[in-house]
């Protein structure tokens, strides 16, 4: 996690955080402290001690590609908990009534489902943001480029389990990935798509 929280129970962001200071959970409360702090391959982050079980039991991995999308809202629109009849959890992003998930780990339907399930009766709608970097194709072996082919024309390289249940009414799903695109202005270049 990049943001924990100080004694007086406010936002604590990792690049803001004292060696010397106590930081606590938002979610279980316990404490965390700064890891990888002198690492070149791992960003800094808050951790809970060895043996410590939080009361969040879902995932949250987070690689470049995540932190790089979480980075482009504000910062207290970040890591946001989210609570409902005793339950919380920590949402990616939540901004106004939307909370915005970003998947770049493999996860299950079932935990999408889960996801989805809690936000929706929080009275949120919810996005997903799929990294599908080098993961889609089109089997009929043309372009992924969305000026030369339909949505429906894309597929994924290898199956994807998580897409086997469908998403309910007020949860939207995008695709992240990027190609070259034949719009002139943007020749040979790769652009990022947002499907």
């Amino acid at each position: 996690m990049f943001i924990a929280c100080d004694e007086n129970q406010n936002r604590i962001f990792i690049e803001k955080a004292v060696d010397q200071k106590q930081y606590f959970c938002p979610i279980c409360g316990e404490p965390v402290s700064i890891r990888a702090k002198n690492s070149l391959a791992i960003r800094r982050h808050f951790a809970h001690h060895p043996g410590t079980e939080c009361i969040d039991d879902w995932t949250h991995d987070m690689s470049e590609w995540h932190l790089s999308w979480q980075e482009k809202f504000p910062e207290e629109c970040r890591e946001v908990v989210v609570k409902k009849d005793g339950v919380k959890h920590r949402a990616d992003v939540l901004v106004n009534n939307t909370v915005i998930e970003f998947q770049h780990s493999p996860i299950t339907s079932e935990e999408i489902a889960k996801r989805n399930a809690f936000y929706l009766s929080c009275g949120y709608q919810v996005v997903w943001v799929f990294d599908a970097e080098d993961k889609i194709c089109n089997p009929r072996g043309g372009s992924i480029d969305p000026m030369k082919c339909r949505e429906d024309d894309l597929c994924w390289k290898k199956a994807k389990e998580q897409f086997v249940q469908p998403f309910p009414r007020g949860v939207n799903v995008f695709l992240d990935y990027s190609t070259e695109i034949s719009d002139p202005r943007f020749s040979a270049q790769k652009v990022r798509i947002m499907l």
